[in-house]
């Protein structure tokens, strides 16, 4: 899976993929989607036919068909890469680690974040205001090159990245998902109506999936290494604010008392950030998200990933290694 898929066949398939949609300018993979939707009365009446007809071996037939055809498109485009060797593996992480550990990573990001937040803003109250457009975000990230990995992924799919905002961003929003990967064109949808700080961050997860990677934990932590490594210190700042989110909510789990403790060493602007963001997804909560998330979660753990859509947070185990790898 990794000599053929991963490294040559996966890397062919997006060069085509990017030869065919990259170079326009919206997100084809949306527009087939609503192609679908649009069909789906039809299907709804052929099958009312069939059913009426008493045709039920050719419904059983071409309902199968039409199922494995685009099971099959779907693992040779991108599915496959649920199977590939996991980016600890190649990274030499065990992705163990004590609570000790936890609060280390996250008292090195706290300090990390504080300098930055302090260097973009007047003083330690303020909210930090991304000052580029969601294109402009879009083209800082591309046009860099951190991807690398210490040449894990092949130059073809690393140098080829890019992302689109989705037409589906008010609806992404209700359903609770900030993007997504088109499996079948890979293009990479981002929700456009996010603050910019999680637009960076999810641009940057997204294009993650483009490189192959499948699992969230592990894309998350791309997300994260890319954004630290930027040059530009807003995208280093939404990188580690990116990061605090989740190895903070982590250490309350193990030690809320401390955990407390520690927060209050970050800088009100930063919490001000912080609460942007709760109160963006805040503002969309409603019944149907729990339902869709769950459907998600579903679709995780039938493709390996076996904690479901908590392997988001099983990032922090990646920043525990990483972390402990830029100390020794």
């Amino acid at each position: 899976m990794e000599a053929y898929y991963s490294q040559k066949i996966y890397p062919f398939i997006f060069k085509i993929s990017h030869s065919l949609f990259g170079v326009i300018p919206f997100p084809v993979g949306d527009i087939l989607i609503l192609v679908l939707i649009l069909l789906l009365p039809l299907v709804v009446y052929k099958v009312f036919l069939f059913i009426k007809k008493k045709k039920f071996t050719p419904l059983l037939i071409n309902s199968m068909s039409i199922f494995f055809s685009v099971y099959i498109v779907f693992h040779i485009t991108w599915g496959l890469n649920y199977h590939r060797i996991t980016l600890n593996k190649k990274l030499g992480y065990d992705l163990q680690y004590s609570v000790e550990q936890l609060e280390s990573t996250t008292l090195d990001i706290i300090q990390r974040i504080n300098k930055l937040h302090s260097s973009l803003t007047i003083n330690d109250t303020l909210a930090v205001e991304i000052p580029f457009t969601q294109s402009e975000i879009e083209m800082l990230l591309t046009q860099s090159t951190l991807y690398d990995m210490e040449d894990i992924f092949p130059s073809s799919v690393k140098n080829n990245l890019y992302v689109k905002k989705s037409f589906w961003s008010l609806f992404l929003s209700y359903m609770g998902f900030a993007g997504y990967v088109n499996p079948i064109t890979l293009e990479a949808q981002v929700n456009s109506l996010m603050p910019s700080l999680s637009y960076i961050t999810t641009a940057a997860h997204e294009m993650g999936h483009q490189l192959g990677i499948a699992a969230e934990n592990e894309a998350n932590f791309i997300a994260f290494r890319a954004t630290v490594s930027h040059p530009n210190r807003y995208f280093q700042y939404a990188g580690y604010l990116f990061g605090l989110r989740y190895t903070i909510g982590e250490y309350f789990i193990n030690r809320p008392v401390e955990a407390r403790k520690l927060y209050g060493e970050v800088n009100l602007g930063i919490k001000k950030n912080i609460r942007q963001i709760s109160e963006f997804w805040e503002g969309f909560e409603n019944p149907f998200e729990v339902i869709f998330k769950r459907g998600y979660d579903q679709y995780l753990k039938a493709q390996g990933q076996r904690d479901g859509i908590e392997t988001y947070s099983q990032m922090v185990a990646y920043l525990v290694d990483y972390h402990t790898d830029r100390t020794d």
